[in-house]
C-alpha cells in the first residue's frame, strides 16, 4: 500500500485533524501539551524496542524500532535499508541509538515527509 492510496479513504475532517496534530507535534509546537503525549507514544515505542532494558536501542535491537516506518514508506526491510537508517539515526556514531536520536529523527520524518505529504493532499482538494 503507497501513501497516497491510504490518503484516498481520509475524509476531509480526518485529514484536517492529523494536519494539526502533525503541525503541533515538532520542536516549534505551539501546544506543548501534543508535543508532550506525542513525545510519550515515542517512548513507549522505543522502550518496546529496548529488549535489553539499557536505555539504547543496539544494532540488534533496532528493526523492530523501525519496522513499522519501513512498512508505511514500503521500504524494503533488507539488512542495507536497516543498516543505513541506523547510521543516519546514530549521531553520534558510538553504534546505539538513544532516545533523543530516536526522537530527532521523527521531527525530520515530521518536518520533511509527513507534513508535506498531508499538506499537498489537503491543497489537492482545496483545503488549504
Amino acid at each position: 500500500m503507497t501513501e497516497s492510496s491510504v490518503l484516498l479513504d481520509v475524509d476531509n475532517d480526518t485529514l484536517l485533524r492529523e494536519y494539526e496534530f502533525y503541525r503541533n507535534v515538532g520542536p516549534k509546537s505551539q501546544k506543548p501539551e501534543i508535543r508532550e503525549e506525542f513525545q510519550s507514544e515515542l517512548k513507549g515505542i522505543y522502550d518496546q524496542a529496548d529488549k535489553n532494558h539499557d536505555g539504547l536501542i543496539q544494532r540488534s535491537e533496532f528493526d523492530n524500532l523501525i519496522r513499522g516506518y519501513f512498512e508505511i514508506k514500503s521500504i524494503k526491510p533488507t539488512k542495507e535499508n536497516y543498516d543505513w537508517y541506523f547510521q543516519k539515526m546514530d549521531k553520534d556514531h558510538n553504534q546505539s541509538i538513544t532516545l533523543d536520536e530516536f526522537n530527532q529523527f521523527m521531527d525530520e520524518v515530521n518536518e520533511n515527509d509527513i507534513l508535506p505529504f498531508i499538506q499537498e493532499e489537503l491543497q489537492n482538494r482545496g483545503l488549504l
